[in-house]
Parts: C-alpha cells; sequence; structure tokens
C-alpha cells in the first residue's frame, strides 16, 4: 500500500488588498521574511511534488522556499487553477465595513451558514469543495 503525505502550506501575507475581500483576486504577497521560508525550506522532503494554485501570492510563495532550497532539492510548483481561492464575486474589492453596512442580509447569512450560502456573483464553500475535488 502507498502511503501520500501532504503539507500544506499557506500563502504569505498579502499586500495592496487594504484591507479588502480578496479571494480569488490575483493580489500579490510579502515575501521579505527571508527566515521563515529558510525554516520551512528546511522541513519539506526533498523528493516531493509541488502543486500550487495559478494566482501569484502561492507562486511567488513557493518561489520563496525553493530559493532557500538546494538545487537537487528544489522541485518546480505545477500551477492548478482549481485550487484557486474561494471566489467572493461582488464582494471582492470590498471592505468588511462596506459590507456590514449593506445590510442586505446575504453577508451576513454567508458567515453563519457559509457552506452552502453564495455570494452574489461568487462561490459558496462548497461550490469551492467541488471544483477542487
Amino acid at each position: 500500500m502507498s502511503e501520500t503525505r501532504w503539507w500544506w502550506i499557506r500563502h504569505a501575507p498579502v499586500t495592496g488588498h487594504e484591507g479588502r475581500v480578496y479571494g480569488a483576486s490575483d493580489v500579490p504577497c510579502d515575501v521579505s521574511a527571508r527566515d521563515v521560508f529558510q525554516r520551512l525550506a528546511g522541513r519539506l522532503p526533498a523528493d516531493a511534488l509541488w502543486v500550487t494554485s495559478h494566482l501569484q501570492r502561492t507562486s511567488q510563495t513557493a518561489e520563496a522556499i525553493r530559493t532557500e532550497m538546494s538545487p537537487e532539492q528544489a522541485a518546480t510548483p505545477l500551477p492548478v487553477a482549481r485550487l484557486a481561492e474561494q471566489n467572493f464575486g461582488d464582494w471582492q474589492g470590498m471592505s468588511r465595513a462596506d459590507l456590514a453596512e449593506r445590510r442586505d442580509g446575504a453577508w451576513h447569512r454567508f458567515w453563519l451558514a457559509p457552506a452552502h450560502e453564495r455570494p452574489p456573483g461568487g462561490e459558496s464553500f462548497e461550490d469551492v469543495v467541488e471544483r477542487v475535488s
């Protein structure tokens, strides 16, 4: 029996969103904390297959980790668009305060029952699970 081990790594902190909902928006991240990537690179297996979403913040994070690895250890990431973060539709780019002020109920319902609630023009969490699976 073969065993698969997953090493899930969250992308580095995003930049340029000023506290706004970014979800599936292709925003960059801050990879300046080199010491963090050095420590992480030292913990990853040498024979791993690397998979990222197609969003720049995931490839920037992967590249920051790869930079801290030896050439034989650093795998080339495979971008897979289906792994992108949740699309918040009409809410992308809005601040949470702006959304709360709308008081149309959709924002409130989304956070109370996020599995099946869908932002206007966006995806529910169930949609994301289906897309990624």
